[in-house]
């Protein structure tokens, strides 16, 4: 071989190495654009469990609080039902001083006389 047909083949191969780089290069742009489009889609994904689990919370939350209210409207309602009787026991009950207290003290209390 000669000193020219050595220079070509190294031209050849040079030619074929900067192709084979250059296709590299493009498959790697082309996967890192995937891999960016892959990963933005799990963020969004991820948003929206975040956003999902907010709107639970908040529902439980709105529920246990209903329960909270629907008990105590179902307290209100037996001692309501209750207090007609309850009023009619008390008034029969005569109220007595144990002592004499001043006006403003808070001694008097309630016995049942005999």
């Amino acid at each position: 071989m000669t000193n020219l047909t050595q220079w070509r083949d190294g031209r050849e191969r040079l030619a074929s190495l900067e192709q084979r780089l250059d296709d590299h290069e493009s498959r790697c742009e082309e996967r890192l654009g995937e891999i960016r489009q892959a990963a933005a889609t799990t963020l969004a994904a991820i948003e929206g469990l975040k956003n999902r689990f907010w709107i639970i919370a908040l529902s439980l939350l709105a529920w246990a609080m209903a329960q909270v209210w629907a008990g105590s409207q179902t307290r209100i309602g037996r001692l309501e039902a209750v207090r007609p009787t309850a009023v009619a026991e008390v008034s029969r009950v005569p109220v007595v001083a144990r002592h004499a207290a001043p006006a403003d003290s808070w001694a008097w209390t309630t016995r049942i006389a005999p």
